[in-house]
């Protein structure tokens, strides 16, 4: 039997298209080539895009025997399109790809009538055919073929080499795919690895990896000047023993198992010598890296130079048990304080109260006001820095019950008036009708607040007095400390309840004190639940406004410090 010339090349065509590297390069090689080995007029391959809703030209040997570039040509099949492919329907052309996927080959078909040229005009009669390029997965596109010049008809054998032809093509057109996937998959990977090398470089840690049988896998620039004594490098592929000595490579060795039986995070610190330095504290964390199915393949290390926070730990450690000492101390003298001075503070103003009853003259009765002032002056700061102490160690707390305003008020007041009338000035109480007959609060508490303001009001209070004013505004008790002393700067008002400060006089001088009565009054009204606040006017006098809760208000413990 004889065989065609052209199943005798045929083989050696499909072999060269196999070479080819990219898309265009394997059709521009395919036109031509099938047009002189098949003896076929006219030819153009279109491709199909994903979405299978329209063609893209590629290229095409028009009429005048010219190889045409067609690539920016595009057409829908989703309606009848024009040029090169007006006469093949868009049904006809659906109908190829489900029968390629059906049949997972190239189809065809195969027609007689008007041939028009790739502008759309009918320029003759004759056969066409429409192959679909089947390359395994998916139609890829179709090869459009006539015999406009010869009107030769188009046979079954060559309708059979169309077929091997159109087969080969749309394999080589996946290839081509899956190899631009690969070549930029590879590209991809390339860049990761280096960019994670980069970084890995960068870092101060020193980072490597070892396979399960010793051998690395990488290891970063930190590693290599934790190891500047290591001729090799790099030392990616190389074993423990060809790195180090047996001794050493054994010691890693054994760290490699007991991460490997930890399973996960192992953390060791030892002393090594490290960029340079040696007796370096080193955190060693070793991490088994598995595989898609779990299996340990590796392991990853990442150490840490760690000394100098040892040190610090260290560092905060004394200073800790400085800090508790000195909280002792503290400790200590705020018991000593509170037996040594408050005690004999207090036995001083029975002697003084008995000489104030006894027959004096003008200036032994002036002496014993003046001793009387300052006792109890002092004995204001000693009590000042015994509640500064309880607040800072959290200790303050509201202790309430029931008692009478009104009895509370002219019992605790009655000092604080009898030092008002020795200045010439008045304290009145005025309490409202809707002051209930007792009240749930804090006696303690609510006195050093009172103490505190009336006694503040008093020193900075020249002409005129203080009143304390009390009245129930729903859910709250108001008691006002009003005053005609020299007033407040607006400017100072919020300052003022801060520890340790003081308002300025008008020469811009402080005035003399601790300044620790405000800052304990805020204190001292949070811990019942209550605000305070202040009004003044420089000049004309103070008013300082106390708004406790009444029954049921929650009562806090104040936070440490003021």
């Amino acid at each position: 039997m004889k065989v065609s010339r052209t199943y005798e090349q045929l083989p050696q065509l499909l072999l060269q298209l196999g070479l080819a590297n990219d898309e265009d390069a394997l059709l521009r090689e395919a036109v031509p080539s099938a047009r002189d080995l098949l003896g076929i007029d006219r030819i153009g391959i279109w491709k199909l895009c994903p979405e299978a809703q329209r063609m893209h030209g590629t290229f095409g040997i028009d009429e005048e025997g010219q190889l045409r570039d067609e690539r920016h040509s595009s057409y829908s099949i989703s309606a009848d399109s024009g040029g090169f492919s007006a006469r093949i329907v868009k049904d006809q052309l659906w109908e190829l790809i489900e029968e390629s996927k059906s049949q997972r080959t190239p189809a065809f078909r195969l027609a007689q009538g008007d041939l028009g040229d790739h502008t759309g005009r009918t320029v003759g009669k004759g056969d066409r055919a429409t192959v679909s390029l089947w390359g395994g997965r998916a139609v890829r596109g179709f090869l459009f073929c006539d015999n406009l010049l010869t009107h030769r008809p188009i046979g079954n054998e060559k309708i059979a080499q169309l077929l091997v032809l159109c087969a080969a093509i749309g394999q080589n057109l996946d290839r081509i795919e899956a190899l631009d996937k690969l070549r930029k998959t590879t590209l991809r990977l390339e860049r990761e690895r280096s960019l994670t090398r980069s970084v890995i470089d960068t870092v101060d840690e020193v980072v490597f990896a070892r396979d399960i049988n010793g051998r690395y896998i990488f290891a970063n620039e930190a590693w290599r000047r934790m190891n500047p004594c290591i001729e090799i490098w790099p030392v990616a592929d190389k074993t423990l023993e060809e790195v180090f000595s047996p001794e050493e490579a054994g010691e890693r060795r054994g760290r490699d198992r007991r991460v490997i039986e930890a399973g996960g995070l192992f953390r060791e610190v030892h002393s090594s010598y490290f960029n340079g330095v040696s007796n370096r504290v080193i955190e060693n964390n070793g991490y088994p890296v598995r595989d898609a199915d779990g299996s340990i393949f590796a392991v990853a290390y990442v150490l840490r130079d760690i000394t100098d926070e040892v040190n610090h730990r260290n560092e905060l450690q004394v200073q800790k048990e400085l800090a508790e000492t000195a909280l002792r101390t503290k400790a200590n003298f705020i018991a000593v304080m509170n037996h040594e001075l408050r005690t004999p503070l207090n036995t001083i103003f029975g002697p003084l109260e008995f000489l104030e009853d006894t027959e004096l003259d003008e200036d032994q009765r002036e002496m014993v006001l003046i001793a009387q002032e300052s006792s109890r002056h002092l004995l204001r700061v000693v009590e000042n820095i015994l509640d500064i102490a309880r607040i800072e160690e959290g200790r303050l707390e509201a202790h309430c019950e029931t008692f009478s305003l009104a009895d509370f008020l002219q019992e605790r007041m009655n000092p604080l008036r009898n030092l008002a009338e020795s200045k010439g000035l008045y304290l009145q109480i005025h309490l409202e009708e809707n002051i209930p007959s007792e009240i749930w609060s804090d006696e303690y508490l609510l006195s050093r607040i009172l103490i505190n303001l009336v006694g503040n009001s008093l020193k900075f209070t020249r002409t005129g007095g203080v009143t304390i004013r009390a009245r129930r505004e729903k859910p709250y008790l108001k008691i006002e400390v009003i005053d005609t002393g020299i007033g407040i700067p607006e400017e100072e008002h919020q300052r003022l309840f801060r520890a340790f400060e003081q308002a300025q006089s008008k020469g811009g001088s402080k005035i003399r004190g601790t300044g620790l009565g405000l800052a304990i009054c805020k204190e001292l009204t949070e811990c019942l639940g209550g605000t305070i606040s202040l009004t003044s006017e420089e000049g004309k006098g103070s008013c300082f406004t106390l708004m406790l809760p009444f029954e049921g208000a929650e009562i806090r413990r104040p936070e440490s410090g003021l």
